[in-house]
């Protein structure tokens, strides 16, 4: 009996059934109907997003939560241009994503046909694969490959184009079975090595990074390892929550805005396990940690990440959790001090010391985020997730808020505003029980605000805090820095929030004073519809730990006259 014959666009969304995709986000478009079609008869739930990039993020939220490989999709050279800063991201965050593009017809190809470009060659640098499915009989094949690639080894994105005429080309082509891998377990003489090492050290460290959260059980065993050889622990970039923030052994995420314990911490280190870290620029302050006469023993998936500014003494090519799980067993051979145990409650006193949420500034015009962080740390449960935007309000959330569980943060690792709502959104469709709150500057928010509406059209009911200063705060920072007095295309015009979100559907709450914050987080906790809080922001704290006096915002807008010097500004610390 003859094979039953699929189209194209059927046969791809076979695969992802298979690999058991429940949600894939993105915008529809007329070069990729025949997938849209099959998907209208598949167990996938289609999340119709405003625009490409919301969708790739909302993906990467979803993918966080969910722990599935992010799936999105767009059409042609517009839809794939806009996916890309999601897919660059998910590549610096070593998220597993897979983004499909409809392409031209092949007969089209080469003619500069409507919104024609050759996809593959734009995609390669920011994803682990690109290909172009060439036919409807391959398309298992291609299928089964990106999904391999983007979920082993060090995760990644994959990119698919697939032309308008293979989605509906007929083929008899056979399922592919979802390949099965097992971890990768260390070499015994190699955790030999390393507990060796760490047991002789005066002041080890662990240095987490987000190869933890790919690992099974790997941030459980994590507490369990640390706790049993007395070693503390610090997080790499945008991990604050991968090791639990109340412990005594936790000091710090190596992170924008951190505490400066941080780095006299890395700085002082001996002997260093990284493990499931690529050590990249900020979570190493600039690739200057560890610090030079560092041993370092490195644990990674990836073979190539054990080459970088600092090279290991030994690297282990091995899951994160199978090398803690082996570690374990021999944890007794790490003789646990008093002097390890004095010098580490030292460590944490001095963390604890540079993290408590400062009185606000007495010049403060505005809400100050000292304000704001209180009210969100008193309010929020331990399980409520928080998904930033990129924008120096981060600061005080990355110095400030205690993460006390497990995948309850989301951030751009990439730094890409606009991230925070649709990653927010794409966390509550992962889990709709779940308390998700977003944090975002007003630029950053109004890069993505049409999402708001398709929260409300899914019901994912997330909270969207907006720190609003009516400014590009980072780039203002730096231009202070390095430009004094010459701030160019940084200011922003006022906005009312609060009735754009209610005219997209969704609750909406203007704060001006702190008092007003925490009612409007409650009521905004408490509804069944999506809600933005706009805050109305002290515009002169520039970071967590620079502010500009109160009159700079008035130089600023008016230069001297005629023959005068142009003020300079002023920063003033505020640790």
């Amino acid at each position: 009996m003859p094979a039953e014959q699929r189209t194209g666009g059927q046969l791809i969304v076979s695969v992802l059934e298979s690999a058991g995709v429940s949600h894939c986000f993105g915008v529809p478009g007329e070069s990729f109907l025949g997938i849209l079609d099959a998907l209208y008869d598949s167990r996938i739930e289609v999340v119709s997003t405003r625009h490409e990039g919301g969708a790739a993020f909302m993906a990467t939220g979803y993918a966080k939560l969910s722990c599935e490989i992010g799936v999105c999709f767009g059409t042609r050279a517009v839809g794939t241009a806009n996916m890309a800063i999601g897919i660059h991201n998910a590549r610096q965050d070593s998220l597993p994503m897979l983004a499909l593009a409809g392409q031209v017809s092949r007969s089209f190809t080469g003619r500069e046909a409507f919104q024609e470009a050759d996809l593959v060659a734009a995609m390669s640098p920011l994803t682990k694969w690109a290909a172009q499915i060439p036919s409807a009989d391959q398309a298992p094949e291609f299928m089964s490959r990106a999904l391999s690639i983007a979920t082993t080894g060090r995760p990644g994105p994959v990119f698919l184009a697939v032309p308008q005429d293979v989605c509906d080309e007929l083929s008899d082509a056979p399922q592919r079975p979802s390949a099965r891998v097992t971890s990768a377990f260390p070499d015994p003489a190699g955790i030999s090595v390393v507990l060796d090492a760490l047991a002789r050290a005066r002041r080890p460290l662990i240095f987490a990074g987000g190869g933890l959260y790919n690992s099974d059980r790997a941030l459980d065993l994590l507490v369990r390892f640390a706790e049993a050889t007395q070693i503390p622990v610090i997080t790499s970039w945008r991990h604050h929550d991968e090791f639990p923030n109340d412990h005594p052994l936790f000091l710090g995420c190596a992170s924008l805005g951190t505490a400066p314990s941080v780095w006299e911490r890395l700085g002082q280190t001996d002997v260093m396990l990284v493990l499931g870290n690529r050590m990249q620029e900020i979570s190493t302050d600039g690739y200057v940690y560890p610090a030079s006469g560092t041993r370092i023993f490195q644990v990674d998936i990836e073979p190539a990440t054990l080459v970088n500014h600092r090279t290991p003494e030994l690297g282990l090519i091995a899951d994160a959790g199978a090398t803690l799980a082996a570690m374990l067993e021999s944890a007794a051979a790490v003789a646990v001090t008093d002097e390890r145990r004095a010098l580490n409650a030292a460590d944490r006193r001095r963390f604890e010391d540079a993290t408590v949420i400062p009185e606000a500034a007495e010049t403060a015009a505005g809400v100050p985020y000292a304000d704001v962080l209180r009210i969100l740390a008193k309010t929020l449960g331990p399980d409520t997730v928080l998904s930033s935007d990129a924008g120096n309000f981060y600061g005080w959330l990355s110095r400030y808020y205690k993460f006390r569980r497990p995948r309850t943060y989301i951030g751009p690792a990439s730094g890409a505003m606009g991230f925070g709502l649709p990653a927010a959104i794409g966390a509550k469709i992962a889990s709709p029980a779940t308390p998700v709150v977003s944090l975002s500057g007003d630029g950053g928010f109004l890069m993505t605000v049409s999402e708001l509406e398709t929260a409300v059209r899914y019901g994912a009911n997330v909270v969207a805090i907006v720190f609003d200063n009516a400014r590009q705060g980072t780039i203002r920072m730096h231009q202070e820095a390095q430009f004094p007095g010459r701030v160019i295309a940084t200011d922003l015009g006022q906005t009312d929030l609060a009735v754009l979100g209610r005219g997209l559907g969704a609750d909406g709450y203007l704060v001006l004073e702190s008092a007003e914050f925490e009612s409007a987080l409650h009521a905004a906790l408490a509804s069944d519809s999506p809600s933005v809080i706009q805050v109305r922001m002290d515009r002169e704290q520039l970071s967590v730990a620079r502010r500009l006096p109160a009159q700079r915002s008035a130089l600023a807008a008016a230069p001297g006259g005629p023959g005068e010097p142009e003020p300079q500004p002023t920063l003033v610390a505020n640790v």
